[in-house]
């Protein structure tokens, strides 16, 4: 397993038993941020969001909820669409499944 790999486990480890349940964006930092930082043009990485999202500490719920509403658009817990949808293909086959929905309706 490559080293971005074993990250990528250790996050989805945490992601499948992470629950985007309550109030976790009022803790986010994004909240505090100008938005357009989270909505790149297409092709654009959006390092200045992503450093933000990576000292956040509601991360982890925030990339849960994006991944369980299947999110097309902006940075979520640091990863662009075509980032989380690489990390959940890459996990699931691995062995890992996704984070669910629980409760009420998240993002």
């Amino acid at each position: 397993m490559s080293t971005d790999m074993a990250l990528g486990a250790d996050l989805f480890a945490e992601l499948a038993v992470t629950k985007p349940e309550g109030d976790w964006q009022q803790l986010a930092l994004c909240a505090e941020s100008d938005p357009e930082l989270f909505y790149p043009e297409a092709r654009e990485s959006a390092p200045e969001a992503k450093a933000i999202c990576m000292g956040c500490e509601v991360r982890v719920q925030c990339l849960a909820a994006a991944i369980v509403a299947r999110e097309p658009h902006g940075i979520w817990g640091g990863l662009t669409y075509h980032e989380r949808l690489n990390l959940t293909r890459d996990l699931r086959r691995a062995g890992y499944t996704e984070p669910q929905r629980r409760g009420r309706r998240v993002a």
